[in-house]
């Protein structure tokens, strides 16, 4: 029924207790001056290019490769420094690791990434996490793609060049828990687990279009037995 899992990272395996968003305003401050701004941008759910780009448009910049790279690179080196600085803030969702080894552990099904993190800070918060990068086979993150479902197809194009063969979207699942995980899912007719550990409730991610909604991973047995694991 499934060969491949892709996870979220923020609010779905972590809470990284706001570490990229300061990280994010450091930056923001150092590059561009004191008065550079963060306010009003959703970041629930978004990738991380999307958020450098909405926010030099509401501080009137323009964007291009080069000052985003020159962001970036900044970004990586202060939210390693965050997350080093400020580890009780640090947070492991109850469950997420377990889930994670069960599906790692899975002969058969592939164990894969589907985040707006930059690939490097996704890294980076697995490393604070405990859960091992090496785990994740196929890996999609926030500067791959333009737009999370973008990110799905370029899943589906890694899955291919690793594994020599496509892999039929309805045996995907994507694992996360904002509304745009399961409209990624969705745009690509694959499959969604959402959990509530995040900004939206339960009614929220039903309404969404999830598969399967659970309020947390504390009893992992649901999500294992939806990815027949257990």
């Amino acid at each position: 029924m499934t060969d491949l899992v892709l996870f979220d990272i923020d609010a779905t395996l972590l809470l990284s207790g706001g570490a990229g968003s300061r990280a994010m305003t450091r930056v923001g401050k150092e590059l561009y001056g004191e008065q550079f701004r963060w306010e009003g941008i959703d970041p629930y759910g978004a990738l991380d290019t999307w958020l450098f780009e909405q926010a030099a448009h509401r501080n009137g910049m323009t964007v291009t490769p080069e000052n985003h790279a020159v962001f970036r690179e900044k970004y990586i080196i202060y939210l390693e420094e965050e997350l080093d600085r400020h580890p009780e803030k640090f947070r492991v969702m109850p469950g997420a690791v377990e889930i994670v080894e069960s599906v790692h552990s899975c002969e058969g099904i592939i164990l894969g990434l589907l985040t707006g993190n930059y690939t490097r800070s996704s890294e980076l918060k697995l490393r604070a996490a405990r859960i091992p990068w090496e785990w994740f086979q196929v890996i999609a993150c926030g500067d791959d793609a333009d737009t999370r479902p973008e990110l799905v197809r370029i899943a589906m194009q890694r899955y291919r060049q690793k594994y020599g063969q496509d892999v039929s979207p309805a045996r995907i699942v994507v694992i996360g828990d904002t509304p745009k995980d399961v409209n990624c899912a969705k745009e690509n007719d694959c499959r969604c687990v959402a959990v509530a550990t995040g900004k939206y409730t339960v009614s929220d991610l039903e309404q969404a279009g999830a598969d399967l909604v659970v309020e947390d991973f504390v009893d992992p047995q649901p999500v294992l037995r939806y990815l027949g694991i257990a």
